[in-house]
């Protein structure tokens, strides 16, 4: 069972943490494995997609890490959900930061008055339409060689530029 610290979910591994994949009528869609629940491969690119949700957690040895989930539907491929993992290690976020940088593109290029945990809540990406980077991760073995197609996979990258402002916008605070 997951446990609550500080408000987060702790999970013990990335496997216990999951997207749901499903579609609305609790189905999987045809690009996900009924077995695995994982995407499959899809070329990398910039695409549009929507936020459909977030999720804190604690991964592994309690690092808080943030999950948003994008919709591809906008982008003609039907169903298909990727994930986005952010660091989220800091009480003060510099401007070089990751999550700095999604979060202002978010706030449709408002810097925050203060860069604390605090001001500067996730929430913000909830609903947005944005143009998202898609890259393919080719996983290695550890004496440095490629693993097989089979285990590549697609990951939400970074956002490029938001397209359309969510409802509960976060202004200058």
């Amino acid at each position: 069972m997951k446990q609550k610290r500080n408000g987060i979910k702790h999970a013990s591994t990335m496997k216990a943490f999951s997207m749901k994949l499903t579609t609305g009528n609790g189905r999987l869609p045809a690009n996900v494995s009924q077995d695995e629940g994982e995407c499959t491969l899809i070329e990398a690119g910039e695409y549009e997609a929507q936020c459909i949700k977030y999720k804190e957690f604690r991964q592994f040895g309690g690092l808080p890490k943030l999950c948003l989930g994008w919709d591809f539907t906008l982008s003609g491929k039907e169903g298909l959900r990727l994930p986005q993992f952010i660091n989220m290690a800091y009480n003060k976020f510099k401007m070089t930061t990751f999550y700095y940088r999604n979060w202002v593109i978010a706030n449709n290029n408002m810097k925050p008055l203060r860069p604390t945990r605090q001001y500067m809540l996730p929430k913000i990406f909830l609903n947005i339409t944005a143009i998202v980077v898609v890259e393919t991760v080719e996983p290695l073995f550890p004496d440095g060689a490629k693993m097989p197609e089979p285990f590549h996979y697609s990951k939400v990258s970074f956002i490029k530029r938001l397209t359309t402002i969510n409802n509960c916008m976060e202004t200058k605070l």
